[in-house]
């Protein structure tokens, strides 16, 4: 025996008592994990949020809760949509959408949109909505009725006017008599009023400063001319003045000596003159406003009587035009009462009546004529003299007046205004009694 191991049959070496390892006998095989499992999203996490129609325009927006993927990837979405279980159509947004607009569906009709999420793997959830209507486009509106014209005073009558909607026309005449006996505020007077009908919406307004008799007859018979069927014709002076034998004038620049009625009639303008030539136009409303004396000559025998005159050659055209339509629609307005006089300004300043009427037209809106002469009229009372020194007394004479005249129309909102004005009883201009006034602060335009 070598000492190594007998080579010979297994027995044999058993028999001689070796003992042979024998190679270890392989593990069985272990059972492999199942793969993890995939899904897509829990149903009740995939869901449609709401549906936006848009009225009329045949289209919806489609919102949803985005799929959760585990284990798998989110691949896309397909939208499908029905009008009952008639497919209608197919969408496919893409895999990060949340919303989808779907466009060219019928009005008028109820669709069920379902919603699919696909994955890896083959995959899908689902999501369907209710039935949604597809509403048709609204009815427009019924068209307003179209409203009657309606003037800017708020009436449609006829007999309503205002600058604004009616031609108007206007002669301002200021003299201040340079080098004669002169005034210092008539020409700003006929600024201001002039300015104040421009804004009030007068078409055609013609300023004169200073004019002889002969520029003032001119000035007239073209204003009677150049006016328009149904329109208005106004004519404002600022001057001196005068009353004789029952007329009332004006006073032109460079008049020569007058010392009897006969004078007056040829060497001024009779206020009758002036409302013939008005009257003669085509003019529905006519406007004579007069800021002067009316004062009268010592040798004028009606002075403290009677204020009326027979008519004698002179005025016949005058009486005819009281005797027709022509007259009809007239309004004249004097500073002064019959047989006193009128107080002007400085030469910054304005005549006592033409100071208050300029804001009557302008900043007064929704005031009839009738009414502005009554507010005039008391602030002019309330703002000169007194009954026991003299006070200075608006005049105003409408003939045949049957229409209704505003300078400026009421504001949006506002109705019109025929009643009174407030006025501060006894406030008088630069303080001082009205003979203080006279004294200190105003000129008579009379000449006398």
């Amino acid at each position: 025996d070598d000492g190594n191991p007998p080579r010979g049959t297994i027995t044999g070496m058993i028999n001689k008592g070796w003992c042979i390892p024998l190679p270890p006998s392989p593990e069985p095989p272990r059972p492999s994990s199942p793969p993890p499992t995939a899904f897509l999203t829990k149903p009740a996490n995939f869901r449609v949020i709401s549906i936006k129609v848009d009225s009329g325009k045949g289209a919806a927006t489609l919102s949803w809760m985005a799929a959760q993927p585990t284990n798998c990837v989110l691949q896309r979405y397909s939208i499908k949509y029905m009008i009952g279980n008639e497919l209608q159509g197919r969408e496919t947004p893409d895999a990060n959408a949340t919303s989808h607009r779907i466009t060219g569906l019928s009005c008028g009709e109820c669709y069920t949109f379902q919603i699919a999420a696909h994955a890896t793997g083959g995959l899908t959830a689902r999501a369907t909505s209710i039935a949604v209507e597809v509403p048709h486009p609204p009815a427009p509106p019924p068209a307003p009725a179209p409203e009657p014209p309606v003037s800017p005073v708020g009436m449609a009558d006829p007999n309503t006017i205002c600058p604004k909607t009616t031609k108007s026309y206007a002669l301002v005449i200021g003299n201040n008599y340079p080098g004669e006996n002169e005034l210092k505020s008539c020409v700003n007077d006929a600024n201001a009023v002039g300015a104040a009908l421009d804004q009030a919406g007068f078409i055609d307004v013609t300023v004169a400063h200073n004019l002889d008799a002969v520029s003032i007859k001119r000035a007239l018979r073209e204003l009677r001319d150049k006016a328009t069927e149904g329109s208005v014709v106004l004519v404002y002076f600022s001057g001196h003045g005068h009353s004789e034998g029952g007329d009332n004038f004006v006073v032109p620049t460079r008049m020569g000596c007058v010392a009897t009625k006969q004078d007056w009639l040829d060497e001024a303008i009779a206020t009758a003159y002036i409302l013939t030539m008005m009257a003669q136009s085509k003019a529905k409303a006519k406007l004579l406003i007069i800021d002067a004396c009316r004062s009268r000559g010592r040798h004028d025998t009606l002075a403290n009587t009677s204020v009326k005159s027979a008519f004698d050659g002179a005025k016949m055209s005058w009486a005819a035009v009281n005797q027709s339509d022509a007259g009809v629609n007239m309004y004249s307005i004097f500073s002064s009462a019959e047989a006193t006089v009128s107080y002007a300004g400085g030469s910054n300043d304005l005549s006592v009546m033409t100071r208050r009427l300029v804001p009557l037209i302008t900043q007064e809106p929704g005031l009839e004529l009738s009414s502005l002469v009554k507010c005039l009229s008391a602030q002019v009372l309330a703002a000169h003299g007194s009954s026991n020194q003299g006070r200075m007394l608006v005049n105003s004479t409408p003939q045949a007046w049957m229409i209704d005249f505003y300078f400026m129309p009421p504001s949006v909102g506002r109705s019109t205004r025929r009643a009174g004005c407030g006025v501060s009883e006894g406030v008088q201009d630069g303080g001082g009694d009205g003979a203080d006034i006279a004294r200190k602060n105003a000129a008579q335009h009379s000449l006398f």
